[in-house]
C-alpha cells in the first residue's frame, strides 16, 4: 500500500511486473485537542503573528526558509510577521529576534500553535507525504509549500507577502484545504482502500 501516486509509480518502475497486487492506501488524520493557547503563548514566548515550520530542523529540511525569511523582513520592514521553529534542532540555529525556537513541543501544544499561525510553511523538497501539511490543512489554516523542486526566495517573499496580508486569500486557502484533506484523507476511505488491497491478496 501506498501513500501517494508517485510512490506507487516508483515502485512500479523498479519492480516491474513481478510486484504483487497493489494500490494505493495513504493515511487517515487523527484530530488532537489543543492545549490552551494562553498557556502555550507564554511558554513559548510566541508572537500574535508568525510564520510557522513545524519538523525536523535541519538544513535539507529547512531549504533555505530562514534565510528567506530575514530577506523579506529587509524587504518589507513594516512586516509584524516573526518565524517559529517548532521541532528538533538538528543544525546550526540563527540568533535574530524574529526568529523563535520551540524545541520539541507536546502534541496538544503543537495543535495549539499550528491554530494560531498565521501561515505555514512547508519548504523540504523530499516530501512524498506530509502529515504536518494534511493535519494543518485539515484545521483550515493557509500553506505555504514547495511545489517544485527548488522554492526560491523571490517566490517565497512574493507569496508570504501575498498571504500575510490578504486574509481573504488566507481563508479561501484554508477552506480548499480544509475540503481536500475531508474528501481524501478521512478514515472511512482508508479502511475502504485497505480491505480493497486485502481482497486483492486473497
Amino acid at each position: 500500500g501506498f501513500n501517494i501516486e508517485a510512490e506507487q509509480k516508483l515502485v512500479e518502475n523498479i519492480v516491474g511486473k513481478p510486484l504483487a497486487a497493489h494500490g494505493i492506501i495513504s493515511v487517515g488524520i487523527e484530530k488532537t485537542k489543543a492545549a490552551d493557547w494562553e498557556r502555550t503563548k507564554v511558554k513559548y514566548n510566541l508572537p500574535e503573528d508568525y510564520l510557522l515550520y513545524v519538523g525536523r530542523i535541519d538544513a535539507i529540511k529547512l531549504n533555505n526558509i530562514v534565510d528567506y525569511f530575514l530577506s523579506y523582513k529587509k524587504k518589507y520592514t513594516g512586516s509584524r510577521l516573526k518565524l517559529v521553529l517548532v521541532g528538533g534542532i538538528f543544525g546550526k540555529t540563527v540568533e535574530h529576534p524574529d526568529i523563535i525556537y520551540t524545541g520539541f513541543v507536546d502534541d496538544a501544544e503543537k495543535v495549539a500553535i499550528q491554530l494560531n499561525a498565521k501561515v505555514i510553511v512547508n519548504p523540504s523538497r523530499y516530501e512524498s507525504l506530509s502529515l504536518i501539511l494534511l493535519e494543518t490543512m485539515s484545521e483550515g489554516k493557509a500553506m505555504l509549500v514547495n511545489g517544485r523542486c527548488n522554492m526560491s526566495r523571490r517566490d517565497f517573499m512574493r507569496k508570504l507577502h501575498n498571504l500575510e496580508n490578504s486574509e481573504t486569500l488566507r481563508q479561501q486557502m484554508g477552506e480548499k484545504g480544509r475540503h481536500y484533506v475531508q474528501e481524501n484523507y478521512n478514515w472511512e476511505m482508508i479502511i475502504g482502500r485497505m480491505k480493497n488491497v486485502i481482497q486483492m491478496l486473497s
